[in-house]
Order: structure tokens, then C-alpha cells, then sequence
């Protein structure tokens, strides 16, 4: 997922991040586009303006965008089924993270079944889940209650603009 690093290592402490070359600096955003990134682009896809902000998916053998502003519209919760399977959508508004799971876990280490959970947003941000009332955050783990250490199933997706989701 994409995030900050000011959330991460509130919510993990034990991260660790590690900077592999000294040469290497971070710097700031363009504040506009360069020439030859444009060129780059290829066509456009008129579906949405190419800079919409978008978190794509691939699940089930079928693809699907869905934009950031009805995530925010949404209450930070989007419950949708792409390739016959379901998802929930998470947005975390305070890092501008999206996120996509299947609204499931394992059941235990030894039982490898799955149970499904109902995921809605709370007022903290969190989600909670209609079944046991655990609450999981925007990185699909439950931080407490019955579920607290299990994990929801990532879904492959990733957030960018609409142009780059469309090119692929």
C-alpha cells in the first residue's frame, strides 16, 4: 500500500526502513510535468481524466479502477465483487491510502480455512467487523478484539493515476 511514513511507524514500530545508497536523495515533486514523461504517456484514455487519482485492480482474471473520490464519497469503504469474487476497497483519508482485500482470514495457523468478515468504517478511521466487532486498519490487520493479530487477504492492485491504470 502506499502511505506515509508517520502513520507506518506510529502503527508498526518494529518497521525498519533501510536506505540502500547514500547517493540517492530524496527531492521534491515536479510541480509540473516533464516533456518527455508526457511524450511517454501514449494515447489517452478518455474514460477519465488521465490524472484522476485511481486504485486498480487485477482479481479473478478481471481488472477494475475505482477513483479515489468515491472512496472519500463512499465513507472510505467500497464492498464490490470483480471476477465472481468479492472485495472491500478500504481509504484511509488522513494518508490518502487506498487498499483492497477480500473480506476474509484465515481461521488459525493449524485451520487454514476462510472466514468472511463485514468490514465497516469507524469514526477513527479503523474498520470494524459486524461478526466480533474487531477493528482493522488500513493495512487489512485486526489491531483488536477477537481477530487481533489475523489479516485480511491483499488483493493485487495498486494506487496511481488514471492514465498509467489505463496503460497497463
Amino acid at each position: 500500500i502506499t502511505t506515509n511514513w508517520g502513520y507506518w511507524n506510529d502503527a508498526y514500530p518494529k518497521s525498519v526502513a533501510y536506505q540502500m545508497f547514500e547517493k540517492y536523495k530524496p527531492i521534491e515533486l515536479a510541480k509540473v510535468e516533464n516533456a518527455d514523461s508526457v511524450r511517454s504517456h501514449g494515447p489517452a484514455d478518455k474514460r477519465l481524466p488521465m490524472h484522476t487519482q485511481v486504485v486498480g485492480v487485477f482479481h479473478g482474471g478481471k481488472t477494475i479502477a475505482y477513483r479515489i473520490a468515491d472512496l472519500e464519497k463512499a465513507g472510505g469503504l467500497i464492498r464490490d465483487f470483480v471476477g465472481g469474487k468479492p472485495i472491500v476497497v478500504l481509504w484511509y483519508a488522513p494518508t490518502g491510502t487506498a487498499a483492497v482485500y477480500t473480506p476474509e482470514f484465515e481461521s488459525s495457523k493449524s485451520d487454514k480455512s476462510k472466514k468472511q468478515v463485514t468490514l465497516t468504517p469507524a469514526k477513527d478511521g479503523s474498520f470494524v467487523d459486524r461478526e466480533t466487532k474487531s477493528r482493522w486498519d488500513i493495512a487489512g490487520r485486526a489491531k483488536s478484539g477477537p481477530l487481533k493479530t489475523r489479516t485480511l487477504r491483499w488483493v493485487n492492485s495498486v494506487q496511481c493515476r488514471w492514465f498509467a491504470w489505463a496503460a497497463e
